[in-house]
């Protein structure tokens, strides 16, 4: 499982910005109960005064395999049932089509953000 996970150049996407927003940070976390490990993007974000369930906080975007069916899952941590998307290892290894799928789950999670801004005003 651990040799499927590493995907080549991967960590290159640090620094890259999408919709707005940088990943700052690349790690390799355990994806609890799910028996899998995951990368875990750091976007950064406001640490202050925002909620936590916002898209200007700093969040996290998870790329998980599961070891039973081999399909990767991308999605915004805390928000896995609005953003996430099933990928084949071909479509993260073309950086330009996992690229265009983190901005899809990244554009997801922001009209929720804006949705429920508007539904507490």
């Amino acid at each position: 499982m651990v040799n499927e996970l590493i995907i080549s150049g991967i960590d290159k996407l640090v620094g890259t910005t999408i919709l707005g927003r940088t990943i700052t940070k690349l790690e390799v976390n355990e994806r609890f109960g799910a028996g899998s490990k995951a990368y875990c993007f750091t976007m950064e974000g406001s640490k202050k005064n925002v909620p936590v369930r916002d898209w200007d906080a700093e969040f996290e975007v998870w790329l998980t395999k599961f070891p039973k069916n081999g399909v990767y899952e991308l999605f915004c941590m805390g928000w896995h049932g609005i953003t996430c998307v099933q990928l084949h290892r071909s479509e993260i290894e073309n950086k330009d089509v996992f690229i265009s799928y983190f901005e899809d789950t990244l554009n997801h999670l922001r009209k929720y953000s804006e949705q429920e801004k508007r539904n507490r005003s």
